[in-house]
């Protein structure tokens, strides 16, 4: 069991990946990153007798391109399209995915397959409800009239990004009703 004292570095060398890929000096294509570590795993199992040192050399490069090459994967399968622009208020139909209910009484729905008038079809859309009669579930139909824009970014330099954290969900955009909501289905 050589390698049991050296496991505990694998989630930091992997961190350093992630870290680097995220900095913003990412000159690499995730395809050549992908095919660096492999050409680096492959010499480092082929010299692991002769050069050991050499090998832990190789393998903690491995991990650290890893770390970016799972980064550039996360960022390439959550990629979604966002709104260009604010959308002022517009009727909306669209299929409820997920319902959040505020202690206030009011709601946040995520919308899937949000069709709007002369607006490609949005993936996934979040909107605020003041005014429902009925609770609407996972899978209703629904119609709305709403404002939407892109997801805001930090409002000031080094501040909590919203936007990043919505994008990740896979969000195409966030809004308010002005009308209440009527479930079609």
């Amino acid at each position: 069991m050589e390698y049991e004292q050296y496991i505990l570095t694998v989630p930091i060398l992997l961190a350093c990946g992630i870290g680097f890929y995220f900095s913003g000096n990412n000159q690499f294509s995730i395809m050549h990153a992908a095919i660096l570590a492999s050409v680096t795993l492959c010499s480092a199992i082929l010299i692991r007798k002769k050069f050991p040192f050499i090998k832990y050399i190789l393998l903690a490069s491995f991990f650290i391109i890893l770390g970016y090459v799972i980064s550039g994967y996360r960022i390439y399968s959550v990629a979604t399209e966002t709104l260009d622009k604010e959308i002022r208020p517009t009727n909306i139909t669209a299929t409820v995915e997920r319902v959040h209910l505020y202690e206030d009484g009011k709601i946040r729905l995520t919308l899937k397959d949000a069709e709007i008038r002369g607006v490609k079809p949005l993936s996934l859309v979040n909107v605020r409800v003041n005014k429902f009669s009925d609770m609407p579930y996972p899978g209703d139909k629904i119609k709305i009239r709403a404002g939407l824009m892109p997801p805001p970014g930090p409002s000031m330099p080094g501040d909590y990004d919203y936007g990043r954290q919505v994008w990740f969900q896979g969000l195409s955009a966030v809004g308010y009703a002005v009308t209440e909501l009527e479930i079609t289905k």
